[in-house]
Protein backbone atom coordinates (compact mmCIF):
# COMPACT_ATOMS: atom_id res chain seq x y z
CA UNK A 1 0.00 0.00 0.00
CA UNK A 2 1.86 3.49 -0.90
CA UNK A 3 1.34 5.92 1.66
CA UNK A 4 0.83 9.84 0.58
CA UNK A 5 3.64 11.73 2.59
CA UNK A 6 2.46 15.27 1.48
CA UNK A 7 1.17 17.20 4.45
CA UNK A 8 -2.32 18.49 3.34
CA UNK A 9 -2.58 22.24 3.55
CA UNK A 10 -4.18 23.78 6.31
CA UNK A 11 -7.61 24.95 5.97
CA UNK A 12 -6.74 28.12 7.76
CA UNK A 13 -3.89 28.65 5.27
CA UNK A 14 -6.90 28.32 2.31
CA UNK A 15 -8.79 31.15 3.95
CA UNK A 16 -6.28 33.19 4.85
CA UNK A 17 -4.58 33.34 1.25
CA UNK A 18 -8.39 34.25 -0.57
CA UNK A 19 -9.03 36.38 1.97
CA UNK A 20 -5.28 38.24 0.96
CA UNK A 21 -6.11 38.00 -3.00
CA UNK A 22 -9.54 39.44 -2.53
CA UNK A 23 -8.02 42.39 -0.41
CA UNK A 24 -5.46 43.42 -3.33
CA UNK A 25 -8.48 42.84 -5.49
CA UNK A 26 -10.40 45.45 -3.36
CA UNK A 27 -7.70 47.59 -2.92
CA UNK A 28 -6.98 47.78 -6.92
CA UNK A 29 -10.23 48.28 -7.46
CA UNK A 30 -10.95 51.07 -5.29
CA UNK A 31 -7.66 53.03 -6.99
CA UNK A 32 -8.95 52.48 -10.42
CA UNK A 33 -12.18 53.76 -9.10
CA UNK A 34 -10.63 56.49 -7.43
CA UNK A 35 -8.56 57.29 -10.37
CA UNK A 36 -11.57 57.63 -12.79
CA UNK A 37 -13.53 59.91 -10.56
CA UNK A 38 -10.29 61.81 -10.65
CA UNK A 39 -10.03 62.15 -14.36
CA UNK A 40 -13.66 62.87 -14.14
CA UNK A 41 -13.19 65.93 -12.33
CA UNK A 42 -10.26 67.12 -13.83
CA UNK A 43 -12.68 66.86 -17.25
CA UNK A 44 -15.35 69.07 -15.44
CA UNK A 45 -12.85 71.30 -14.40
CA UNK A 46 -10.85 72.23 -17.50
CA UNK A 47 -13.69 71.87 -19.76
CA UNK A 48 -13.01 69.21 -21.71
CA UNK A 49 -15.20 68.25 -24.64
CA UNK A 50 -18.90 66.92 -23.38
CA UNK A 51 -17.85 63.59 -24.91
CA UNK A 52 -15.09 62.91 -23.44
CA UNK A 53 -17.09 63.76 -19.70
CA UNK A 54 -20.28 61.58 -20.67
CA UNK A 55 -17.80 59.00 -21.82
CA UNK A 56 -16.08 59.07 -17.90
CA UNK A 57 -19.20 59.01 -15.97
CA UNK A 58 -20.83 56.05 -18.30
CA UNK A 59 -17.84 53.97 -17.76
CA UNK A 60 -17.82 55.04 -13.87
CA UNK A 61 -21.57 54.60 -13.73
CA UNK A 62 -21.07 51.02 -14.86
CA UNK A 63 -18.17 50.37 -11.99
CA UNK A 64 -20.43 51.23 -9.83
CA UNK A 65 -24.01 51.80 -10.37
CA UNK A 66 -24.70 49.53 -12.98
CA UNK A 67 -26.18 45.73 -11.05
CA UNK A 68 -23.11 43.29 -10.65
CA UNK A 69 -25.37 40.39 -12.87
CA UNK A 70 -24.93 43.53 -15.84
CA UNK A 71 -21.58 44.67 -15.43
CA UNK A 72 -20.18 41.66 -17.83
CA UNK A 73 -22.40 41.90 -20.09
CA UNK A 74 -21.48 46.13 -20.57
CA UNK A 75 -17.47 45.54 -20.88
CA UNK A 76 -17.90 42.04 -22.90
CA UNK A 77 -20.00 44.81 -25.70
CA UNK A 78 -17.18 47.05 -24.88
CA UNK A 79 -14.99 45.06 -26.02
CA UNK A 80 -16.95 44.01 -29.24
CA UNK A 81 -17.42 47.76 -29.98
CA UNK A 82 -13.63 48.21 -29.49
CA UNK A 83 -12.63 44.90 -32.33
CA UNK A 84 -14.89 46.08 -34.47
CA UNK A 85 -13.38 49.62 -34.61
CA UNK A 86 -10.14 47.73 -34.98
CA UNK A 87 -11.43 45.84 -37.63
CA UNK A 88 -12.78 48.85 -38.87
CA UNK A 89 -9.19 50.82 -39.17
CA UNK A 90 -7.69 48.13 -40.69
CA UNK A 91 -10.19 47.95 -43.96
CA UNK A 92 -9.38 49.07 -46.88
CA UNK A 93 -10.08 53.06 -47.97
CA UNK A 94 -11.62 52.60 -51.12
CA UNK A 95 -13.45 55.45 -51.14
CA UNK A 96 -13.39 56.42 -54.47
CA UNK A 97 -16.84 56.92 -56.56
CA UNK A 98 -18.78 56.17 -52.92
CA UNK A 99 -21.28 58.60 -51.37
CA UNK A 100 -23.62 58.79 -48.67
CA UNK A 101 -26.93 56.91 -49.59
CA UNK A 102 -29.67 58.57 -50.49
CA UNK A 103 -33.13 57.05 -52.08
CA UNK A 104 -32.63 58.98 -55.42
CA UNK A 105 -35.40 57.43 -57.36
CA UNK A 106 -37.92 57.89 -54.93
CA UNK A 107 -37.13 61.33 -54.79
CA UNK A 108 -37.05 62.38 -58.67
CA UNK A 109 -40.56 60.68 -58.42
CA UNK A 110 -41.93 63.29 -55.88
CA UNK A 111 -40.22 65.94 -57.53
CA UNK A 112 -42.47 64.88 -60.99
CA UNK A 113 -45.31 64.12 -58.92
CA UNK A 114 -45.48 68.13 -58.12
CA UNK A 115 -43.80 69.56 -60.80
CA UNK A 116 -45.04 72.56 -62.07
CA UNK A 117 -43.93 74.51 -65.61
CA UNK A 118 -41.91 77.51 -64.57
CA UNK A 119 -44.75 79.92 -66.38
CA UNK A 120 -47.68 79.14 -63.81
CA UNK A 121 -44.46 78.32 -60.51
CA UNK A 122 -44.32 81.37 -58.25
CA UNK A 123 -41.40 80.10 -56.78
CA UNK A 124 -39.60 81.03 -60.35
CA UNK A 125 -40.43 84.54 -59.17
CA UNK A 126 -39.44 83.89 -55.21
CA UNK A 127 -35.83 82.76 -56.77
CA UNK A 128 -35.55 85.75 -58.28
CA UNK A 129 -36.53 87.95 -55.71
CA UNK A 130 -34.74 86.09 -53.13
CA UNK A 131 -31.45 86.37 -55.63
CA UNK A 132 -30.76 90.00 -55.34
CA UNK A 133 -32.52 90.70 -51.98
CA UNK A 134 -31.38 93.07 -49.63
CA UNK A 135 -34.07 93.75 -47.26
CA UNK A 136 -31.63 92.54 -43.98
CA UNK A 137 -29.11 95.43 -44.75
CA UNK A 138 -29.36 99.28 -43.53
CA UNK A 139 -33.05 98.32 -42.17
CA UNK A 140 -34.09 101.47 -40.33
CA UNK A 141 -35.39 101.21 -36.53
CA UNK A 142 -38.67 101.73 -37.05
CA UNK A 143 -38.70 98.76 -39.33
CA UNK A 144 -39.75 95.80 -36.92
CA UNK A 145 -36.80 96.52 -34.85
CA UNK A 146 -38.76 99.69 -32.54
CA UNK A 147 -41.91 99.18 -30.34
CA UNK A 148 -44.55 99.65 -31.75
CA UNK A 149 -42.93 99.63 -35.26
CA UNK A 150 -44.17 99.86 -38.88
CA UNK A 151 -45.64 96.19 -39.07
CA UNK A 152 -47.84 97.01 -35.75
CA UNK A 153 -50.33 99.44 -37.51
CA UNK A 154 -51.08 102.41 -39.57
CA UNK A 155 -47.86 104.67 -39.70
CA UNK A 156 -47.89 108.76 -41.86
CA UNK A 157 -43.93 109.10 -43.71
CA UNK A 158 -43.98 112.35 -42.27
CA UNK A 159 -43.63 110.80 -38.82
CA UNK A 160 -40.70 108.69 -40.76
CA UNK A 161 -39.23 109.94 -42.76
CA UNK A 162 -36.07 107.58 -42.80
CA UNK A 163 -38.18 104.29 -43.02
CA UNK A 164 -40.82 106.26 -46.17
CA UNK A 165 -37.02 106.32 -47.52
CA UNK A 166 -35.77 103.09 -47.88
CA UNK A 167 -39.56 101.46 -48.69
CA UNK A 168 -38.96 103.34 -52.01
CA UNK A 169 -36.19 101.88 -52.35
CA UNK A 170 -37.39 98.30 -52.57
CA UNK A 171 -40.45 99.01 -54.73
CA UNK A 172 -38.85 96.54 -57.36
CA UNK A 173 -39.03 94.08 -54.75
CA UNK A 174 -42.37 94.81 -53.82
CA UNK A 175 -43.80 94.70 -57.53
CA UNK A 176 -41.95 91.30 -57.87
CA UNK A 177 -44.02 90.05 -55.03
CA UNK A 178 -47.30 91.54 -56.43
CA UNK A 179 -46.29 90.00 -59.59
CA UNK A 180 -45.74 86.51 -57.75
CA UNK A 181 -48.99 86.35 -55.85
CA UNK A 182 -51.08 86.47 -59.13
CA UNK A 183 -49.92 82.44 -59.31
CA UNK A 184 -51.83 80.50 -57.53
CA UNK A 185 -48.99 77.86 -57.55
CA UNK A 186 -45.86 77.61 -56.14
CA UNK A 187 -43.07 74.25 -55.64
CA UNK A 188 -39.56 75.07 -54.73
CA UNK A 189 -37.64 72.50 -56.97
CA UNK A 190 -35.48 70.84 -57.04
CA UNK A 191 -37.45 69.39 -53.75
CA UNK A 192 -33.91 68.12 -51.31
CA UNK A 193 -34.88 65.53 -48.46
CA UNK A 194 -31.25 64.36 -48.88
CA UNK A 195 -30.05 65.16 -44.83
CA UNK A 196 -26.94 66.54 -46.00
CA UNK A 197 -28.39 69.46 -48.58
CA UNK A 198 -31.68 69.82 -46.52
CA UNK A 199 -30.59 73.16 -45.60
CA UNK A 200 -30.73 74.86 -49.46
CA UNK A 201 -33.83 73.86 -49.96
CA UNK A 202 -34.84 75.83 -46.52
CA UNK A 203 -32.35 78.60 -46.84
CA UNK A 204 -34.80 80.91 -48.24
CA UNK A 205 -37.05 81.60 -45.33
CA UNK A 206 -35.52 84.21 -43.05
CA UNK A 207 -35.92 85.96 -46.86
CA UNK A 208 -39.30 84.92 -46.84
CA UNK A 209 -40.49 86.76 -43.64
CA UNK A 210 -38.56 89.61 -44.49
CA UNK A 211 -40.56 90.38 -47.63
CA UNK A 212 -43.70 89.66 -45.92
CA UNK A 213 -42.51 92.12 -43.07
CA UNK A 214 -42.13 94.64 -45.73
CA UNK A 215 -45.03 94.39 -47.46
CA UNK A 216 -47.08 94.68 -44.23
CA UNK A 217 -45.04 97.83 -43.55
CA UNK A 218 -45.80 99.64 -46.99
CA UNK A 219 -49.27 98.67 -46.61
CA UNK A 220 -49.63 99.98 -43.07
CA UNK A 221 -48.14 103.66 -44.56
CA UNK A 222 -50.50 102.98 -47.84
CA UNK A 223 -54.03 102.95 -45.10
CA UNK A 224 -52.40 105.91 -42.66
CA UNK A 225 -51.88 107.93 -46.20
CA UNK A 226 -55.34 106.97 -47.51
CA UNK A 227 -54.02 104.89 -50.22
CA UNK A 228 -56.90 101.70 -49.41
CA UNK A 229 -56.89 99.74 -52.53
CA UNK A 230 -53.42 99.58 -52.48
CA UNK A 231 -53.33 98.39 -49.13
CA UNK A 232 -55.39 95.88 -48.99
CA UNK A 233 -53.29 94.39 -52.59
CA UNK A 234 -50.57 94.40 -49.97
CA UNK A 235 -52.00 92.57 -47.29
CA UNK A 236 -53.98 90.12 -50.02
CA UNK A 237 -50.56 89.43 -51.19
CA UNK A 238 -49.06 88.36 -47.67
CA UNK A 239 -51.73 85.77 -47.35
CA UNK A 240 -50.97 84.14 -50.99
CA UNK A 241 -47.30 84.04 -49.86
CA UNK A 242 -48.44 82.01 -47.14
CA UNK A 243 -50.62 79.72 -49.02
CA UNK A 244 -47.74 78.96 -51.31
CA UNK A 245 -45.13 78.51 -47.99
CA UNK A 246 -47.81 75.65 -47.61
CA UNK A 247 -48.14 74.30 -50.84
CA UNK A 248 -44.27 72.97 -50.29
CA UNK A 249 -43.47 70.04 -48.57
CA UNK A 250 -41.15 70.09 -45.76
CA UNK A 251 -43.85 71.37 -42.54
CA UNK A 252 -41.24 73.80 -41.73
CA UNK A 253 -42.66 75.38 -44.87
CA UNK A 254 -46.25 75.61 -42.96
CA UNK A 255 -45.42 77.01 -40.08
CA UNK A 256 -43.82 79.85 -41.57
CA UNK A 257 -46.43 80.18 -43.83
CA UNK A 258 -49.18 80.39 -40.29
CA UNK A 259 -46.75 83.00 -39.36
CA UNK A 260 -46.88 85.56 -41.75
CA UNK A 261 -50.46 84.90 -42.78
CA UNK A 262 -51.13 86.04 -38.58
CA UNK A 263 -49.49 89.61 -40.01
CA UNK A 264 -51.46 90.24 -42.55
CA UNK A 265 -54.64 88.94 -41.01
CA UNK A 266 -53.49 91.16 -37.69
CA UNK A 267 -53.51 94.41 -39.81
CA UNK A 268 -57.07 93.59 -41.84
CA UNK A 269 -58.49 93.11 -38.44
CA UNK A 270 -57.46 96.31 -37.50
CA UNK A 271 -58.70 97.85 -40.50
CA UNK A 272 -61.89 96.74 -40.36
CA UNK A 273 -62.59 97.76 -36.85
CA UNK A 274 -60.53 101.20 -36.81
CA UNK A 275 -60.39 102.50 -40.57
CA UNK A 276 -63.68 103.20 -41.14
CA UNK A 277 -63.72 100.86 -44.25
CA UNK A 278 -66.84 101.42 -46.89
CA UNK A 279 -69.06 98.65 -48.16
CA UNK A 280 -67.25 97.67 -51.09
CA UNK A 281 -63.89 97.48 -49.15
CA UNK A 282 -65.52 94.89 -46.47
CA UNK A 283 -66.53 93.04 -49.13
CA UNK A 284 -63.58 93.14 -51.07
CA UNK A 285 -61.84 91.76 -48.05
CA UNK A 286 -64.54 89.47 -47.35
CA UNK A 287 -64.03 88.10 -50.61
CA UNK A 288 -60.12 88.17 -51.36
CA UNK A 289 -58.62 86.35 -48.25
CA UNK A 290 -59.72 83.04 -49.21
CA UNK A 291 -58.44 81.60 -45.96
CA UNK A 292 -58.06 77.82 -47.30
CA UNK A 293 -57.85 74.77 -45.27
CA UNK A 294 -56.37 72.08 -47.76
CA UNK A 295 -54.91 69.65 -45.72
CA UNK A 296 -56.40 66.86 -47.43
CA UNK A 297 -53.74 67.82 -50.70
CA UNK A 298 -50.75 68.83 -48.51
CA UNK A 299 -50.83 66.37 -45.56
CA UNK A 300 -50.11 63.58 -47.59
CA UNK A 301 -47.76 65.59 -49.80
CA UNK A 302 -45.87 66.74 -46.45
CA UNK A 303 -46.40 62.89 -45.17
CA UNK A 304 -44.38 61.63 -48.55
CA UNK A 305 -41.47 64.22 -47.62
CA UNK A 306 -41.04 63.37 -44.46
CA UNK A 307 -40.89 59.64 -44.65
CA UNK A 308 -38.44 60.11 -47.68
CA UNK A 309 -36.41 62.49 -45.32
CA UNK A 310 -36.27 60.51 -42.06
CA UNK A 311 -35.14 57.38 -44.62
CA UNK A 312 -32.23 59.24 -45.96
CA UNK A 313 -31.35 61.20 -42.80
CA UNK A 314 -30.52 57.46 -41.44
CA UNK A 315 -29.39 55.76 -44.41
CA UNK A 316 -26.67 58.38 -45.66
CA UNK A 317 -25.08 57.87 -42.11
CA UNK A 318 -24.65 54.10 -41.90
CA UNK A 319 -24.96 52.85 -46.05
CA UNK A 320 -22.65 54.06 -48.84
CA UNK A 321 -23.06 53.49 -52.52
CA UNK A 322 -21.57 53.54 -55.88
CA UNK A 323 -22.63 54.29 -59.65
CA UNK A 324 -22.77 50.97 -60.39
CA UNK A 325 -25.42 50.53 -57.35
CA UNK A 326 -23.95 48.45 -54.59
CA UNK A 327 -23.88 49.51 -51.14
CA UNK A 328 -21.94 48.77 -48.29
CA UNK A 329 -21.67 50.21 -44.87
CA UNK A 330 -20.33 53.68 -44.18
CA UNK A 331 -16.47 53.58 -43.65
CA UNK A 332 -15.61 57.10 -43.73
CA UNK A 333 -17.15 58.29 -40.36
CA UNK A 334 -14.56 61.50 -40.52
CA UNK A 335 -15.51 62.90 -43.44
CA UNK A 336 -19.12 62.45 -42.75
CA UNK A 337 -18.53 63.71 -39.77
CA UNK A 338 -16.85 67.45 -41.29
CA UNK A 339 -20.06 67.15 -43.89
CA UNK A 340 -22.38 67.44 -41.72
CA UNK A 341 -20.43 70.11 -39.51
CA UNK A 342 -20.38 72.01 -42.71
CA UNK A 343 -24.53 71.29 -42.15
CA UNK A 344 -24.71 72.96 -39.34
CA UNK A 345 -22.67 76.01 -39.95
CA UNK A 346 -25.36 76.32 -43.39
CA UNK A 347 -27.92 75.81 -40.84
CA UNK A 348 -26.73 78.12 -38.22
CA UNK A 349 -26.01 80.89 -41.12
CA UNK A 350 -29.53 80.68 -42.91
CA UNK A 351 -32.01 79.71 -40.01
CA UNK A 352 -32.93 82.49 -37.77
CA UNK A 353 -32.95 81.52 -34.05
CA UNK A 354 -35.54 79.18 -32.00
CA UNK A 355 -37.43 82.84 -30.99
CA UNK A 356 -37.72 83.18 -34.79
CA UNK A 357 -41.08 81.35 -34.94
Amino acid sequence: MIQNNETPEPVELKVAQQKKRHLLWRIFKWIGWSFLVLLLIAAVIYHAPWKIITLLAIVLAACTILPKPYRKWFWLSVCAMVIALIIWVFLPEDNEGWRPYTFDKELAELEARYAIPDEENAAAIYNEIFENLDIGSNQPEFFVKSKPSSKDGPWLSKDHPATAQWLTGHQSTIEKLLQAAKNYKCVFLPISADFIYYSKYIEHLPEVRQCAWLLVSAANNDIAEGRIDVALEKYFCVIRMANHMCQQPAILFHIVGFGIERFALEQLNQFAIESQPSLEQLLLVSNSIGIENDWSNYWPRSLDFEKLYAKNMICCIAYEKNSEGKVRLNRDILSLRDILSLTDERLQQKLPPPTYF
